[in-house]
């Protein structure tokens, strides 16, 4: 006979449920630890669409992310920032793992400040020389008209003539007693087989011959600044001032510049001609001259002002300033206005160890050559025009002062200077 099942406990059943419960939740547990574990390892992307598709579960055709502002914060917040090359949040010459850039920082450019006064040609004869009463003192006062204008960082007179021997050095001190610092030999001929005793003349008063041959430097204010003078029509065979030929003359140039010239300044004599306008030949003399890295490109052309403009290197688009005609300083000859007008060319620059010269203001102060018998004697003074009249002057040379200023103001008009006094 079959033994009867005694019938489950209250007790038991709710031990059997509660066991159930336990292991079904350990299970649970497990499940969602191993799937976190999981979510972890992915990507930023992976771990948008996961949290979106928990928080609104969707058909796989339909599901489009929806993801809190707070999640996006922190995925974005996760995500390393791109650190430009050289720079980094502790070290900003390292790249982004802390090691330092391969460029290099360009020094900073240095700018030094010049000014330059240009006078018109110094043309000493014989009738001048017998003019002046003491050869040895008298001279002094040859430029006292104008030696309140010459007060550039470099004043640089151009020579048309030399001393003719070693005793004839009157006119380098009145040079120096005027501010002279320079002097550019600005005639073809005018030198030749006297350049010794006027190099030796202008040196004992402390002004510096500059410009014959292959050129020479001077340094003002920490500039190095070049001269060169070549004349349009002449001998070639001239060592010191030479007939103009443009590779020559390049390379001249170049030669002052590999010897670290940073400024240069070039006299040119043109050809004999009263003409107030370059021909094309001279333009064209210019503009190669421009084009071979001349920074100022100074005239001289016999009794003649001319006006002053800018040209563009061709090569490199830097300005070069060039005065085509300076007129005469000083000289004995008074057969018209023309040969008794001048100016002084006053010009401001900056050289840029980076980009070269660059010019500020351009201005002139017109001259004249005052001739008149003073005390028995005829003598020469060199005044500004612009100004009231010396009162020893007669009426006659005031006027003819007056004229001599028009024409210089009438010419300059047509240029870039402005008049300064």
């Amino acid at each position: 006979m079959s033994k009867k099942r005694k019938p489950l406990s209250t007790g038991s059943v709710v031990a059997i449920l509660a066991g159930a419960l336990v292991t079904a939740c350990a299970l649970y547990a497990m499940i969602a630890i191993r799937g976190s574990a999981r979510i972890l390892t992915m990507d930023a992307e992976h771990l948008v669409g996961a949290v979106s598709s928990f928080m609104n579960p969707q058909t796989e055709e339909t599901a489009q992310p929806q993801v809190s502002a707070s999640v996006v914060a922190t995925i974005q917040a996760a995500v390393p920032t791109a650190v430009p090359s050289g720079q980094n949040g502790n070290n900003s010459s390292g790249n982004a793992q802390g090691g330092t850039s391969n460029a290099t920082a360009e020094p900073p450019a240095i700018i030094r400040n010049l000014t330059v006064t240009l006078t018109g040609k110094m043309i000493i004869d014989a009738k001048l020389r017998a003019s002046v009463p003491n050869a040895q003192n008298g001279a002094t006062t040859l430029f006292d008209g104008i030696s309140d204008a010459l007060h550039a960082d470099i004043n640089v007179a151009l020579l048309d003539t030399a001393a003719e021997s070693e005793n004839s050095d009157w006119w380098a001190r009145a040079l120096q007693h005027a501010g002279i610092d320079a002097a550019i030999p600005a005639a073809k001929n005018s030198f030749s087989g006297s350049l010794d005793n006027t190099s030796r003349a202008l040196n004992s008063c402390g002004i510096g011959l500059t410009g014959a041959g292959n050129g020479s430097m001077i340094t003002v204010n920490g500039v190095s600044v070049a001269f060169l003078t070549v004349a349009e029509a002449g001998n070639t065979a001239d060592a010191q001032i030479p007939a103009y030929d443009m590779n020559a003359a390049r390379n001249r140039i170049q030669g002052l510049r590999s010897n670290g010239a940073q400024v240069v300044i070039v006299a040119v004599n043109w050809r004999k001609s009263n003409a107030t306008l370059p021909t094309e030949q001279q333009k064209k003399i210019a503009q190669e001259l421009c084009d071979a890295g001349a920074d100022i490109i100074v005239g001289e052309r016999e009794g003649t002002v001319a006006h002053a403009e800018m040209l563009t290197n061709a090569v490199s688009g830097r300005q070069a300033l060039v005065v085509w005609s300076m007129g005469t300083l000083l000289g004995s000859a008074r057969d018209d206005r023309a040969q008794v007008s001048g100016f002084l060319m006053h010009v401001q620059l900056a050289y840029n160890t980076r980009t070269g010269v660059s010019f500020g203001k351009i201005e002139y102060t017109p001259t004249f050559i005052w001739g008149q018998e003073i005390g028995g004697a005829y003598r020469y003074r060199v005044v500004q025009s612009a100004l009231a009249a010396p009162d020893e002057m007669i009426a006659r040379q005031s006027e003819i002062m007056g004229r001599a200023l028009k024409l210089v103001q009438d010419e300059m008009d047509k240029g870039i200077a402005l008049q300064r006094y």
